[in-house]
């Protein structure tokens, strides 16, 4: 479970390709080295903590720390927020999934009493996930649901197309967990039109496998080839353009 709800991003933990990762990093170090001690250098932190996560959770809990202690210097409460949203995440890698939910409810209270939909959205996605992860089913679909109209309100809408992408596919595998594969079929089909329509190139191969899965289960084994195929060659063409290859 936690594969797909940490992100095709928390969001796909452990699915991007190493190159695309590094590529990230790599963009994200350049802007922090010239960065100021302001509101976006504690962005860049957690942003760059959230991409360590998973394949370096000390240096990512070393890079959330300085963004939540920048935040509290300059009294930014947006930035606050993000920082334990991201220090939430890593905790859930580790599996302190007790401390990666009380952190989550602090960057929820903050983001709800300030209206930041961005990142109330993140933190009730991660709430979603870590119910889901103790079992409590109903608890993670109302959040999930929350996440999905706090998203509504974001006003980047790349990014929310994002966020949109992975909670419509946190609902469709919660689904898939359940046997209840034409609710899965439906969100995952969601999570595709969106990360298609915005051009998520990484999260399309993703959807793909996940339907392809939906697919083999409802007993259409040939579609649920098909689309894991599809999957495979949008990797590769995408690896190839970035690469060179």
């Amino acid at each position: 479970m936690k594969a797909f709800m940490l992100l095709i991003f928390l969001a796909g933990a452990g699915t991007k390709s190493f190159a695309q990762n590094k590529q990230v990093i790599d963009s994200l170090t350049h802007e922090l080295a010239v960065a100021k001690q302001d509101t976006s250098r504690v962005y860049l932190l957690a942003d760059l903590s959230f991409e360590y996560r998973n394949s370096n959770p000390d240096t990512a809990m070393i890079l959330t720390k300085q963004s939540m202690e920048l935040a509290k210097k300059i009294k930014f409460l947006s930035g606050q927020s993000r920082a334990l949203h991201t220090a939430a995440s890593v905790y859930w890698i580790l599996g302190d999934i007790s401390k990666s939910m009380e952190l989550t409810y602090q960057a929820l209270e903050i983001a709800e009493k300030n209206s930041y939909p961005f990142e109330r959205t993140r933190a009730l996605n991660l709430l979603g996930v870590l119910s889901a992860a103790t079992g409590d089913t109903l608890k993670a679909f109302n959040y999930y649901y929350q996440a999905l109209l706090s998203d509504k309100n974001t006003a980047d809408r790349r990014n929310a197309a994002f966020w949109e992408t992975t909670i419509q596919g946190n609902i469709g595998y919660l689904y898939k967990q359940q046997n209840k594969l034409d609710s899965s079929l439906d969100h995952f089909k969601k999570a595709y039109d969106i990360s298609r329509k915005n051009n998520l190139k990484h999260n399309v191969a993703f959807v793909l496998d996940q339907l392809g899965a939906v697919h083999s289960l409802m007993g259409d084994r040939k579609s649920g080839v098909e689309l894991s195929s599809r999957a495979k060659n949008l990797r590769e063409s995408d690896h190839d353009s970035r690469t060179g290859a």
